[in-house]
This record gives C-alpha cells, sequence and structure tokens, in this order.
C-alpha cells in the first residue's frame, strides 16, 4: 500500500510542478545562484535549534514556515533567496542528488532545481500551515514507511491536512513530506500529497 502511495506522492508532485512551471510568464529569477555549500547541518529559525536531536515534526514545521516566507515574499528577492536557504538548509542533498535524474548537473545546480520547485508545490495552501509548534505537532501524523519498517530511525513520513483556501471542506489536501537522516539529521527528502491517509495508522506519532 505504501508503495502505492509512494507512486502517487510522485506523479502528483511532479504534475503540480509541471502545471505551475506551465502556467508562470515571469522568468525564474530566484535561485540561480549556485550555493557553495548544501550540506545536513545544526541551523537555528525562529529560535528553534534544528540539530541532531530535532524531530521530524519540527523540521517539517520549520520548512514549512521558510515556504510560507519564501511565498509572502513576493517580489523581494533578498528575502526569497534567504528563504530558499533555509529550505535549502533542512534539505537531504546527498540522498536527493542520488535519486536525481540531473546528475549531468554538478550536485548542488541539481539539488537546488530540485528544492526550487517546492514551494510552487505548496504555495496554494501556506493560509493553513501550522502556525506553531503546538500546533504543528497536533495536526501533523508521523508514521514510518513501510519499506523502512526495520529502519524507523532512518526513514519518517509526516503527514499534514491543509484546508483549501476557498473554504470547501472537501478540497483540502492531505501532504507529505519524507524525511531521512542525513549525517544524523533529520532533513526533507520528497515532497508531495496523498488521496487518502485512511491506511495511515495512528502510532509513532511523537
Amino acid at each position: 500500500m505504501l508503495q502505492r502511495m509512494n507512486r502517487i506522492v510522485v506523479l502528483l508532485s511532479l504534475c503540480v510542478a509541471a502545471i505551475l512551471a506551465g502556467c508562470s510568464k515571469q522568468p525564474r529569477t530566484v535561485g540561480e545562484r549556485v550555493r557553495e555549500e548544501i550540506v545536513a547541518k545544526t541551523v537555528t529559525q525562529r529560535g528553534i535549534t534544528l540539530d541532531k536531536n530535532a524531530t521530524p515534526k519540527q523540521v517539517v514545521f520549520a520548512f514549512l514556515r521558510a515556504v510560507k516566507d519564501d511565498f509572502e515574499a513576493g517580489d523581494d528577492r533578498i528575502a526569497r533567496e534567504a528563504a530558499f536557504d533555509l529550505q535549502l538548509d533542512l534539505c537531504a542533498a546527498d540522498h536527493i542528488y542520488e535519486r536525481s535524474t540531473r546528475q549531468n548537473f554538478k550536485r548542488n545546480r541539481a539539488v537546488q532545481r530540485i528544492v526550487w520547485r517546492w514551494t510552487p508545490i505548496l504555495a496554494h495552501y501556506v493560509g493553513d500551515f501550522p502556525e506553531s509548534l503546538a500546533d504543528a505537532d497536533t495536526r501533523m501524523l508521523k508514521r514510518t514507511p513501510t519499506h523502512a519498517a526495520a529502519e524507523p530511525e532512518q526513514w519518517q513520513n509526516v503527514v499534514l491536512e491543509l484546508a483549501d483556501p476557498s473554504g470547501d471542506a472537501n478540497a483540502s489536501v492531505l501532504s507529505l513530506f519524507r524525511l531521512v537522516r542525513e549525517n544524523g539529521y533529520w532533513r526533507v527528502l520528497q515532497v508531495g500529497y496523498v488521496k487518502s491517509a485512511r491506511h495511515l495508522r495512528k502510532k509513532n506519532n511523537t
């Protein structure tokens, strides 16, 4: 079942990214500068220290705050670059590159091209992102992927229901964040959506 969910996540992520990219008539101006270093390390965001003891939920919360900052920065390129830096700090760069189809690019450029798509994928729902760690802890569901049942300290999924801005309860979506341990830190590997979480049991949810 989880393998099927993985395929859904990939397909929905790619479809949303493609649609948004096709609709945009403005040239991409943010994220073009290739960073010299993209590596898992301790970072602090809004007083939250994301070190090796940080939980998957804390990392996803901080990542969503960076996405929201990126979106709300509008045409402020400096603010958007700063928000993008935070997203890169929280991504699993080594694992992303290993799975990338862009290995003809150098590592950091390939990673940036993938992470750059994550804000457009999530931007429609920024109004319902958790506003606090307490809110995130209540709303997020953490689940060990089936393929990694023997490695719960290496892989985790975090699922978060997000309301549509229209207010239509039937239009809400389930966002899914795949996290992996990289250099001892929980970091985001994949962002997407799932059709249903009814098969996700509420266990291992800390």
